[in-house]
């Protein structure tokens, strides 16, 4: 019982309602493409379409929470070694003007990943600072996200369509 205690409640409250509410703004936009069958202008059945966009939901939040884990080793990674002949470099400043542009262009999504990653990366500080291993750490961050953007999934199939209207 003492680890109830320890338990990070506070930031595990963010964690889920900020994937809950992503979870509702996901649900409200794949709703109209499964319903539409256009998924990116690919005409598919609602079945295949759903599939889909869900796989697609579930691999984006595994790589948010595997991307807030381990921000500096990727950081060092991606910037370490891109500099030290002169076509990486242009390589590096032309990638590096393309996310700029993609970041001004679509502001609002791009607010929207930063606070689900600040989110991840509060709980799992919290986490870890309560002495659970990286392990499982992970593990439970995943599950907390899941869980939190299926609940938004699903408050947003059941009471979406009053509040829409």
């Amino acid at each position: 019982m003492r680890w109830l205690k320890k338990f990070p409640w506070i930031s595990l409250i963010i964690l889920i309602a900020t994937f809950g509410v992503s979870g509702w703004h996901y649900a409200d936009w794949s709703k109209e493409m499964i319903l539409e069958g256009q998924l990116w202008h690919w005409t598919m059945e609602p079945a295949i379409a759903a599939i889909v966009i869900h796989g697609l939901a579930v691999f984006g939040i595994v790589a948010i929470t595997y991307i807030s884990g381990k921000p500096i080793k990727l950081l060092i990674v991606s910037l370490g070694g891109s500099l030290k002949s002169e076509a990486k470099a242009v390589m590096s400043i032309f990638f590096g003007a393309l996310a700029f542009t993609l970041i001004v262009q679509r502001l609002q999504h791009f607010v929207r990943l930063l606070v689900l990653l600040a989110a991840c990366l509060l709980f799992k500080l919290d986490f870890r600072t309560t002495g659970y291993s990286e392990v499982t750490s992970r593990i439970v961050l995943i599950l907390f996200s899941l869980g939190g953007f299926a609940s938004g999934v699903a408050l947003f199939y059941s009471w979406g369509h009053y509040l829409t209207k």
